[in-house]
């Protein structure tokens, strides 16, 4: 039921880790992820660049 969210969480503090994101997004993905808001944070890195996807995880299987 909320997997996608603990999920995407478990990717974004691993590829934030790789990409040395700032401690700026540390907090605000911390958030959201506590808050359990239907609206998960994924960061990808992509040749050092990153980017974050905000989507529903709601009623996501």
């Amino acid at each position: 039921m909320h997997q996608g969210v603990y999920a995407g969480s478990s990717v974004a503090l691993n590829l934030t880790r790789i990409s040395n994101l700032p401690p700026m997004l540390n907090p605000v993905r911390s958030r959201s992820v506590e808050a359990g808001r239907p609206a998960s944070i994924v960061i990808q890195a992509f040749d050092g660049h990153a980017q974050i996807l905000h989507y529903p995880v709601t009623g996501d299987p």
